[in-house]
């Protein structure tokens, strides 16, 4: 098993989230469509439009962790932790919803083209043929009292940057 760095989630417990089971609280999801007006059909967000990352109700929730954007999702105890872009054309995989295809194997439908992600393994469901793409899963541990962390390989660089000092 390989040895990794759990870092925790700031200002978001297991409770904080939407939970993904419960069939009501599906039903208040908010949809939201983000493909701007004017600008490339196919990719706005590598195009330089700028994208409201604010979380929506009834969606997931962005975090920033090891100066990585995750979104993050529940569904009944179990949190889903994945790169934040949609490996397509970079959508807010924060604001997708959560498909249940059968065995509790969940997906995150991207807002943007309707790109389908295992939360389990990061491929692409849908689009059929695309399958060798994916996106980045983080294993994720929550303690007893809700804590979220989420596990890397090592801390980002920018964490051993020295400024250069004068004695």
């Amino acid at each position: 098993m390989e040895n990794l760095v759990y870092l925790p989630v700031e200002k978001i417990h297991l409770n904080d989230l939407y939970d993904w089971s419960i069939p009501v609280q599906r039903c208040k999801s908010t949809k939201v469509a983000l493909s701007p007006v004017g600008s490339p059909a196919s990719s706005p967000r590598k195009s330089g439009v700028k994208v409201d990352l604010e979380n929506g109700k009834g969606t997931g929730s962005l975090v920033k962790t090891n100066e990585h954007d995750i979104a993050l999702f529940r569904y009944k105890t179990t949190v889903f932790a994945v790169k934040e872009e949609c490996p397509h054309a970079g959508g807010p995989l924060h604001l997708g919803e959560i498909e249940d295809l059968g065995d509790e194997l969940l997906c995150v439908r991207c807002p943007w083209h309707g790109w389908r992600i295992s939360l389990h393994d990061g491929h692409v469901t849908l689009p059929k043929g695309h399958n060798f793409q994916s996106t980045v899963v983080y294993p994720v541990k929550i303690t007893q009292e809700g804590q979220i962390s989420i596990g890397f390989r090592g801390l980002d660089s920018k964490y051993f940057k020295v400024d250069e000092v004068e004695f």
